[in-house]
Order: C-alpha cells, then sequence, then structure tokens
C-alpha cells in the first residue's frame, strides 16, 4: 500500500512539534519562576512612625495654702484668663493654723522629752541591777573559794563551817536568781520609738514652718496666670484642701503639642526642626520637632527594662478637634533625597556581615550585586553605589536564588503597574 506524500509531511511535522514541545518542558524545569521589579529614580522620604499622646504646651498648676476655701469661681470646661480669680480662701483661718502648727510642734517635743527621760530612768533600773548581780557574784565566789580551803583543812570544825558557807551560798544563788528575773522583765525603750519621736518632731517642725511662710504671704486667693480651661478641680468650699496637690489645672486646649517615647533605635536620627504629621480620625495636622530630652528615662513597668527618650512635636495647624491626653498616630521626617536611585526594600538581603545584596537578571540568570544603600523608608530604600536604573531585580528572593541561577519571571512589577494605569487612562 503506497503512503501519501502529503501524510508523510504530517507525521513529520507532528513528531517535530511533540519534540520541541518536550524540549521546551525540559528546558522550563530548569527555571525558577520569580517576580521582579526595576530600579528606579525619585525622590525618597524616611519618617519614624510612632504613637504619641497629645498635651498642651501651655498648662499651669495652681496650689494654694492650707487655708479654708471661702469661694470657687471656677468649674471643670470652664475658659478662663489670665488674671481671673479662680479660687479665694479665709486669710484669719491662717493664724489659727499657725496656732495649732505651734501646738502640735511643742507637743512633740514635750512627748520626745519623756520617751527620754523613761529611757534613761529604764537604763539605770538595768545597771542597778547588774551591779547587784556582780557583787553577789563575786560573794559567791568568795564563798567558793573559802570552802576549797576549808575542804583541804584538817580541823574538826571545819565540816561544820563547810555547811555554814554552803548555806549562805545557796541564799545568794537565790538572790541572784531574783534579781536577773527582775532585769529581764525590764524592757528598755526602742531605738525605732525614739527614731519615731524624732520624726515626729521633724514633721511638726516643718508643718509650723509652712503655716508660717503661708501667713506671711497672706495668700487670700489665687489669680490665673494663663489663659486657657479648667481641667481639673479639686478645691471644695469650705474645706482645707491637701497642699501635696493641685487645686486647679489650666490647659490652653488650642496651643498643643504630642509628647512621643521614642527607643535607643531610633532616637539618634530624631534632630530638632525636624517636620511632622499628625494623623487622627482621618485627618492630618503639620507638626514640628521642639523638644528632646536631655536624657532617656527607664519604663515605669519594673518587668519592662525598656529606656525610652521624650519627644515633643508642636503641633502647627489648627486642630480644634484634637482632645488632650487622646493617642495620635504621628510620623516624623527623619530625612529626604530628591532624584535618587531606589529599589523597593523586599528586593534586599543582608548577609551575616551586614551587607546588603539585590539579585539582578539578566538574559534569564541571576547576578548578585553587592550595594551601598542611603536612606531607608519602610517599603523603599536609595542605592548610593552597585546598581544602576532600569535593571530588573528579584522581589523577595529565597534561599535558592544564587549566582548563575536561572530564573523565568512571572510577573514584572513595573510592568504590571504600567498597563493598570495605561488601562485607566
Amino acid at each position: 500500500m503506497k503512503i501519501k506524500k502529503k501524510g508523510i509531511v504530517s507525521i513529520v511535522v507532528a513528531v517535530i512539534i511533540a519534540g520541541t514541545i518536550g524540549i521546551l518542558n525540559i528546558s522550563k524545569s530548569k527555571y525558577l519562576s520569580v517576580q521582579a521589579t526595576r530600579i528606579s529614580q525619585g525622590n525618597l522620604k524616611a519618617y519614624l512612625s510612632t504613637t504619641g499622646v497629645i498635651k498642651s504646651q501651655d498648662m499651669k498648676k495652681y496650689y494654694g495654702p492650707q487655708a479654708k476655701v471661702s469661694k470657687v469661681n471656677i468649674k471643670v470646661g470652664d475658659k478662663v484668663k489670665k488674671g481671673d480669680i479662680l479660687i479665694t480662701y479665709a486669710v484669719e483661718n491662717l493664724n489659727t493654723l499657725v496656732k495649732q502648727a505651734e501646738l502640735q510642734y511643742n507637743n512633740s517635743i514635750l512627748q520626745k522629752r519623756d520617751l527620754e527621760n523613761q529611757n534613761a530612768e529604764i537604763n539605770n533600773k538595768l545597771k542597778d541591777k547588774n551591779n547587784q548581780i556582780e557583787d553577789i557574784e563575786k560573794k559567791i565566789e568568795d564563798i567558793n573559794n573559802q570552802i576549797e580551803t576549808l575542804k583541804n583543812s584538817i580541823l574538826p570544825s571545819a565540816s561544820i563551817q563547810v555547811q555554814g558557807f554552803e548555806w549562805q551560798k545557796s541564799t545568794l544563788e537565790q538572790q541572784k536568781t531574783i534579781l536577773v528575773q527582775q532585769k529581764n522583765a525590764v524592757q528598755p525603750i526602742s531605738n525605732e520609738k525614739l527614731k519615731q519621736a524624732d520624726n515626729a518632731v521633724n514633721l511638726a517642725k516643718l508643718n509650723l514652718k509652712v503655716a508660717k511662710e503661708n501667713l506671711s504671704k497672706s495668700i487670700d486667693k489665687i489669680v490665673a496666670t494663663n489663659d486657657g480651661v479648667v481641667t481639673t478641680l479639686n478645691a471644695v468650699e469650705g474645706s482645707v484642701e491637701n497642699m501635696t496637690q493641685p487645686v486647679a489645672v489650666v490647659q490652653n486646649t488650642e496651643n498643643l503639642k504630642v509628647v512621643l517615647s521614642v527607643g535607643k533605635y531610633d532616637a539618634n536620627n530624631v534632630k530638632l526642626n525636624q517636620t511632622a504629621i499628625i494623623k487622627s480620625s482621618k485627618k492630618q495636622y503639620k507638626g514640628k520637632v521642639t523638644y528632646i530630652a536631655p536624657a532617656a528615662e527607664k519604663s515605669k513597668d519594673p518587668t519592662s527594662g525598656d529606656t525610652t527618650l521624650t519627644v515633643e512635636v508642636s503641633i502647627i495647624d489648627k486642630n480644634p478637634d484634637l482632645k488632650i491626653d487622646f493617642d495620635v498616630d504621628t510620623e516624623i521626617l527623619l530625612a529626604e533625597a530628591q532624584n535618587v536611585i531606589k529599589v523597593p526594600t523586599e528586593c534586599i538581603k543582608t548577609d551575616k556581615r551586614g551587607k546588603n545584596f539585590i539579585y539582578v537578571i539578566k538574559d534569564n540568570k541571576v547576578i548578585g550585586k553587592e550595594i551601598q544603600l542611603g536612606i531607608e523608608s519602610d517599603n523603599e530604600a536609595e542605592i548610593i553605589k552597585g546598581a544602576a536604573v532600569g535593571e530588573q531585580v528579584i522581589l523577595n528572593p529565597t534561599d535558592k536564588i544564587k549566582n548563575e541561577t536561572l530564573v523565568n519571571v512571572s510577573s514584572d512589577i513595573n510592568s504590571i503597574k504600567t498597563k493598570r494605569l495605561f488601562f485607566f487612562k
């Protein structure tokens, strides 16, 4: 049977196609599929992103005298101006407080002297008991010596004399036992009680000093020295306030700042006058670094052990919606560069020696390049040396990626972005 030429040609073509597909499949199996992007050129900004607390830049705590509150002219939320009278006091009460402080001071001195006299009397009793005990012990020792002498004597009356001395010795030992019991029953005053008496005198003396100072100052009212809003009020009419806490706090709610706690790794990058962005409830406000603490502080949490540096950012824009003591997100601009070579940070790998590398694709082969970095943002880094604009770089390279590795780019991020932009246009 004859085979037609067309049939032969078809068979040959099919065999060639099948072979080609097989070769291509074998070749593709040698390639690793990767995602890539292109090294670009443009502007770069590096931010420190953190969270801070809103505080007033103009806040005043007012402390009153230890006197009776006569009148409270404010309440929390009131707006006050410099010169407004906030609280008035009953000045005549200050004289009474001085007299009370003097009595307390004199009483504390008398109590201390009484305690010292008691202690001296007790010590004299103990000394007397010790002297009596020592006297009896000497007498017992003398009797023992005489008994030993008589025991070695050949006189007929020696044994009778020994019995007499033994009776005397027994009587003395009974007396000694009673004296020891009496001595142990005497309890001296402890050093702690004597120290407490000293502390009571010192405290009374301090209270007297403060009472006299308040009287000399004749503080009969508290006058506002700043404009603002009353945010704290501890004064109650008719009561004598606690001098350790402010009776009122007035804060300017329009002149605000953000207080930040910066870790040691970021502290060296923060400088005065750096610009910042404050974010709250989908709104943004401009800010500027105006204060950096001279020393770091340890965390108040004993289990933490963290040490942070306090940084303040003044809010420049008007901010009627911001509230004191609320948390806000803050971004400080640490550095920026114009028209630089840059690459996504997920392209960069760092070895054990701290050197940075990227993996460039050329003719489907990987070339590892050591690069020198400049400023870095959260998602991009400046390349100072080691790479050129337009080079195709592997994204998120795995440990399988090495020099000369064959790769197949499954998607080029820059190409995708270009297509999307073109599509929407």
